[in-house]
């Protein structure tokens, strides 16, 4: 019964409220479109005003201009001394490390100075450099440097023995009294060779006697005798002054053949010593090349692995790198290749850092310095400078560790939220 009367009670009613529904109040109306208007409006100028650019994402390295260069291990072996610590600022050619080997970095500087002064012997080989310090090895340069004293001490000895020299001399001299002795004979051959004209010339005064009677035939005989004997004589002398020529030309010879001997002796010695020199020059900077790890130029020395002495290396390894200081900072970022069209040197870019969350760091602020055309058509790389370097939104400045990674947004286009909804809504009514 109760439901019944409600009914009934509605219905009695039903035509007032028709009538308040049909007629609602002017003001309560005006009041609502203005809020509609108001709100409508609010939205439309916030999303003019909130920013929602277009950007391209992807990952960066902060690096240095110059790059800092990565140190490759030359040789296999076990690292032997680490020479340099992490973070420690080094200078160009500074040893940072050396690979465990025979000739041991500790001997490298006598055997520098070795050749230092082999090459300061070679000026003066009268005077022996001091002899190498007992129980010093230089492991497989050893041989060389055997080589290498061997003949410095027979080239000193030849120098200063004077052997050869004093044969040089004893020779000389016998050639010059050797020419003394043919002037001699020279000067005896023409006396004696007038005394053969003047005997000739009785000679034959004697014969027309002898032909004229004058003489007997054994007188004849006699001085005919005489005659040959005086020719016999000057042929003598001829002899004498042959032969003598002869043993001046030999003297000459056996003088000739000792000064081409020693010559020949030095020259060799000589040449071994400069040979030696140049192996040991080039077996050093094998050396170098192979077990001493040297800094390519001036920074800051950064161990990219856990580095302990003794461990185990392979050609190849990437253990430390240099890092130039005082140069500027920039990002190295690779980017997806959809989009590429929209990069533009000078557009705005936002870093993040994955070692410095941004909500407490900050963010980093560059642009775009350069755009790099890849082979691989799936990404394109671009290069950042940063104008403020290291010092984030917040104020904050970072300190600079060997590439350091993070994640980069590139503003390609700063649109508003509103300028978004109308570029979607026109690819809505505009699909084409």
């Amino acid at each position: 019964m109760a439901i019944l009367d409600r009914v009934d009670e509605l219905a009695d009613y039903s035509e007032q409220v028709r009538d308040v529904l049909a007629k609602p109040p002017s003001g309560l109306v005006r009041r609502g479109t203005v809020m509609v208007i108001l709100v409508v409006g609010l939205l439309i100028g916030a999303s003019s005003l909130i920013r929602y650019p277009d950007t391209l994402v992807g990952p960066v390295v902060l690096t240095t201009n110059p790059q800092p260069q990565k140190i490759i291990i030359r040789a296999n072996g076990r690292l032997g001394r680490l020479l340099a610590r992490n973070n420690q600022l080094v200078s160009k050619e500074q040893p940072l490390a050396e690979v465990e080997n025979t000739t041991q970095l500790v001997n490298v500087p006598r055997l520098q100075q070795l050749t230092a002064e082999v090459h300061a012997f070679l000026q003066k080989p009268a005077v022996l450099f001091s002899p190498i310090p007992e129980g010093t090895t230089f492991g497989d340069i050893q041989p060389d440097v055997n080589t290498l004293i061997t003949a410095c001490m027979n080239y000193h000895r030849l120098i200063t023995d004077g052997f050869l020299s004093k044969r040089l001399n004893i020779l000389s001299r016998e050639i010059n009294q050797y020419h003394q002795l043919v002037s001699v004979n020279e000067r005896q051959a023409a006396l004696n060779t007038t005394e053969v004209d003047n005997a000739e010339k009785k000679y034959r005064i004697d014969r027309r006697l002898y032909q004229e009677k004058v003489y007997s035939q054994v007188e004849f005989l006699g001085m005919e005798n005489e005659f040959l004997r005086r020719k016999r004589e000057n042929e003598e002398f001829r002899k004498t002054l042959l032969q003598n020529t002869l043993q001046i030309e030999a003297k000459e010879k056996e003088r000739l053949d000792l000064q081409q001997q020693q010559t020949l002796q030095l020259r060799t010695t000589l040449d071994i010593i400069q040979q030696t020199l140049i192996n040991i020059e080039n077996l050093v900077q094998t050396w170098r090349q192979n077990y001493l790890i040297t800094a390519p130029f001036s920074g800051q020395l950064h161990y990219l692995h856990p580095i302990e002495e003794l461990q185990s290396l392979q050609a190849g390894d990437t253990l430390l790198a240099i890092v130039p200081q005082n140069k500027p900072i920039i990002g190295s970022a690779w980017l997806s290749a959809q989009n590429r069209g929209k990069l533009r040197i000078g557009q705005a870019v936002i870093i993040r850092l994955a070692d410095y969350p941004f909500a407490e760091y900050g963010i980093l602020r560059g642009k775009v310095s350069a755009i790099f055309q890849s082979s691989n058509s799936a990404r394109c790389r671009i290069e950042i400078i940063m104008p403020d370097q290291l010092s984030s939104s917040y104020n904050k400045k970072l300190p600079y560790r060997y590439e350091m990674p993070g994640t980069v947004e590139v503003v390609t286009e700063d649109l508003s939220l509103l300028q978004r909804a109308l570029f979607g809504l026109r690819k809505l009514l505009l699909p084409n």
